[in-house]
């Protein structure tokens, strides 16, 4: 095998290691990363993109927000402040201008069947992050007095893949009565809404949703929260909660849903690896019933894989 390629898979698994252990022992991340950084030189390798910006210029420590740095955007760029060492340095926030210029229309038109539902698109229009919309609701000929959810579309770069923050919230008005997706509902909103603006990747807020955001904080694992266990059936395998205590321009409390067919099998071998922890911990019973249901379609998808 090329020692390139050898270099490159060993950065990454280095790099992953960190991560993985950053909030249990940041020494030994620390060490895993000059180790990454190492073989980079060696070999002439240059760190994944995915990686190089998370990692702080001066002290080399990988750099997560809400516990050891502040992200922040200004003037159309992000500005880093690690809070181990004070270095501050900025990264440019540029989106291609072919976004705009090369489509017809910067009309975002969505429609699609959820039951005896209809969903589609409305108030669309062009912001610096992307394209701003509405979803609403429609039954016969009522509309939803609001939108149940307002979503942020950026087509993606050279660089960036295409995305969608969702500021989804469950309950709906029409004719003034409240109604509410039902769970099978909710995965095809999901799987529909990627579908048509093909992304791999939803930032859902979960601020509305009392109940994910009161497991979040008793230390549940994201995939059997309300709505990360929703997410998991609409078929995204990495979900990570997002959330940065301090504030600012990261926005609300959200989590970061994505598809990434290449880790697949990595993905579900760590989720079971954390779910049998989590049933070995004493909380609540329906947490634990929730956990083996999903523990028992893990290990089913990785006898079918």
């Amino acid at each position: 095998m090329n020692a390139k390629k050898i270099a490159r898979e060993r950065i990454k698994k280095l790099l992953e290691l960190a991560d993985k252990i950053f909030k249990e022992n940041r020494e030994r991340a620390k060490r895993y990363i000059e180790l990454a950084r190492k073989i980079s030189m060696r070999h002439n390798v240059r760190i994944p993109k995915e990686y190089r910006f998370f990692i702080c210029k001066e002290c080399k420590t990988l750099l997560k927000p809400g516990f050891n740095a502040r992200f922040r955007i200004h003037n159309s760029r992000i500005v880093v402040t690690c809070l181990e060492c004070g270095n501050v340095y900025r990264m440019p926030f540029l989106f291609e201008k072919r976004f705009y210029k090369n489509r017809k229309s910067e009309i975002i038109d969505i429609f699609f069947r959820i039951d005896k539902y209809e969903v589609f698109s409305k108030n669309s229009k062009k912001t610096k992050f992307g394209v701003y919309f509405e979803l609403y609701v429609k039954k016969g000929r009522k509309i939803s007095e609001k939108p149940i959810a307002k979503v942020i579309y950026f087509s993606g770069t050279k660089y960036i893949k295409p995305w969608a923050e969702v500021d989804y919230k469950k309950f709906f008005k029409i004719r003034d009565r409240k109604r509410k997706f039902g769970f099978k509902a909710e995965i095809l909103f999901f799987k529909k809404l990627s579908k048509a603006l093909n992304v791999e990747r939803l930032m859902v807020g979960y601020l509305d949703d009392r109940e994910t955001a009161m497991s979040l904080a008793i230390g549940v694992p994201e995939i059997i929260t309300r709505l990360g266990y929703v997410l998991f059936k609409a078929g995204f395998y990495s979900i990570k909660d997002f959330y940065v205590p301090e504030g600012g321009a990261e926005g609300k409390p959200k989590l970061i849903a994505e598809k990434i067919p290449d880790k697949e099998k990595e993905l579900i071998k760590d989720w079971i690896s954390t779910l049998e922890d989590f049933l070995k911990k004493d909380f609540d019973k329906k947490y634990k019933k929730r956990a083996e249901k999903v523990l028992k379609e893990l290990k089913e998808k990785t006898v079918e894989k």
